[in-house]
């Protein structure tokens, strides 16, 4: 028991130490030229208002009010939001804090492969296995991107995996029956609405392993009876939760897949590229990459007599994977962070393979086995900056300087405002790096009050701007539009109506302007007369 003690806390030694140095190490990346080197942005700053705003009523009305919002106002993505708050809570309202945070899930994972590398790898190199598998673009994603895709997308195919894959489970062992449970509610939690995609998953895990792995109708019985206990234990645990936030699940999921914003995220693409998105187009290349695609493309193939030899495992993983993988591509919505899950399966798939091949091989080629595959991910790992940016580069010192100091100033003049927090403010047009989403982050960071900010860029119709610059104190629009880089809301549509609806009002004066420097134009804010 002690030596086994013992173990299992060397191993969580060893992966929260890895999931923190590389952790740092992507956060350094970022700061050097990556995202945490420019003003934040979408989506990590909707996660970042939100956690400081129930901060805010933590630190004002204390804990009972704090945990009463959890239910009068529940999260659009608890953990995401649970992570932002342990990193503003503990380091303060920087970026940098909340990415750092997400080291702790990525420690679970690196403690979930490790305990699975080592009932058949020593220590060493399973831990330089893990540290290569650190490589993937996913895991650098997971770290800088704040947002909850990629941490549902890796509980859901651990999870299932699990499932179909790992013989305990259906022995009915309780800490394997207890850790699916776990990522099964960690899936759910991480990102509501993808909840249907998350529950066919595992729901096909549990139909494969029912009807793939049963021998007699006792055995199935068995298994059918594991699969609705872990099944329905996490359907509890998170009912509360779902009761909670099952309005706003409709209204998003009705809006944005069926509603006034779902053009925004259908894919124009032939049925092939529509079929490859996640693999070959550009949701694969930011996720997977072509390097670990071919490898693991080439993993297969020499690993197809094992899978023949396991014919049974491996059509449950299959019938698994192409769930997750169908979930995903048959709709009409398309976004490179939405099919993550399909990236995720191949990780899972790739790292279970590679220990299958070490096993197997000789006891004195293992540790040049393992060099070579952390050799590999070190020759073709790229920054997330680099693997994001479409235009070939991360931002240049220039560039940031110049989006940081459009976007301070900016919130520099809002904050000069008296009464702030009772004024509504209209900002209909939107760029990349100064919009009302990063201004509410920057007015919260400072402790200043928060104007009331309608998000209204992804409406085209003239006629509800007017009625909403007549509710308004307070406008900011873009002189130029060169100074605007996100054409794809529909407010750009009528940007030069919003402009003479504003001026046609005579009710507002020009209250500061920012120059857009090598941008070109200004960044125009106005206060209403008398005001």
């Amino acid at each position: 028991m002690i030596e086994k003690a013992t173990r299992s806390a060397v191993l969580w030694v060893l992966s929260i130490t890895l999931a923190a140095l590389f952790s740092a190490f992507q956060i350094q990346s970022a700061l050097h030229s990556g995202s945490l080197s420019v003003p934040v942005s979408y989506d990590d700053v909707g996660y970042f208002n939100d956690a400081l705003a129930r901060l805010e009523v933590l630190y004002l009305d204390g804990g009972k009010a704090f945990l009463k919002q959890f239910w009068t106002n529940p999260p659009h993505a608890p953990l995401q939001t649970l992570l932002a708050l342990l990193g503003f809570g503990v380091f303060g309202p920087a970026p940098w804090a909340a990415d750092a945070m997400n080291a702790l899930p990525l420690a679970i994972v690196l403690r979930l492969f490790l305990e699975f590398a080592c009932r058949s790898l020593p220590l060493p190199v399973a831990a330089l296995a893990g540290t290569a598998f650190l490589g993937y673009p996913l895991l650098g994603l997971f770290v800088l991107e704040f947002r909850p895709d990629m941490m549902c997308a890796l509980l859901t195919s651990i999870g299932a995996l699990i499932v179909v894959a790992d013989p305990r489970w259906r022995e009915g062992r309780r800490v394997t029956l207890g850790t699916t449970v776990a990522l099964f509610v960690g899936a759910l939690l991480a990102k509501p609405t993808l909840a249907p995609v998350t529950v066919a998953v595992f729901g096909a895990a549990f139909f494969a392993a029912v009807t793939l792995h049963s021998n007699s109708r006792t055995e199935a019985k068995k298994i059918v009876r594991i699969a609705f206990v872990c099944g329905a234990l996490g359907v509890l645990i998170v009912l509360p939760y779902y009761v909670a936030i099952l309005p706003h699940l409709i209204d998003y999921i009705s809006v944005n897949a069926l509603g006034i914003n779902a053009h925004l995220w259908r894919a124009n693409l032939s049925w092939s590229n529509h079929a490859l998105y996640y693999l070959t187009g550009a949701g694969g290349l930011i996720a997977i990459g072509r390097a670990w695609l071919v490898l693991g493309c080439t993993i297969m193939i020499l690993t197809l007599p094992l899978a023949i030899r396991f014919h049974r495992t491996t059509l449950a993983i299959f019938l698994v994977a192409l769930m997750a993988y169908a979930g995903v591509t048959v709709p009409a919505m398309k976004s490179p962070f939405l099919g993550v899950i399909v990236s995720a399966f191949l990780l899972c798939i790739i790292a279970i393979l590679v220990v299958q091949i070490l096993k197997r091989l000789p006891r004195q080629f293992l540790l040049v086995a393992a060099l070579g595959l952390l050799t590999f991910s070190a020759l073709t790992w790229r920054p997330v900056a680099l693997i994001l940016n479409t235009f070939g580069r991360p931002a240049t010192g220039m560039q940031a300087e110049q989006y940081t100091r459009i976007y301070s100033q900016t919130a520099d003049a809002l904050a000069s405002i008296s009464d702030l927090g009772r004024r509504q403010l209209y900002f209909p047009v939107i760029a990349q790096y100064l919009n009302p989403d990063n201004i509410e982050f920057e007015l919260r960071r400072r402790n200043f009050p928060v104007p009331t900010m309608p998000r209204v860029y992804h409406d085209g119709d003239i006629s509800a701007h007017r009625d909403l610059i007549s509710k308004s104190d307070l406008a900011v629009l873009f002189s130029n539009e060169t100074t605007l880089p996100n054409p794809w809301p529909a407010s750009t549509g009528v940007r030069n109506e919003i402009g003479s609806a504003l001026a046609a009002t005579n009710s507002f004066e020009l209250f500061a302007t920012v120059d857009g420097g090598p941008f070109g134009g200004q960044v125009l804010i106005f206060k209403r007369k008398g005001t």
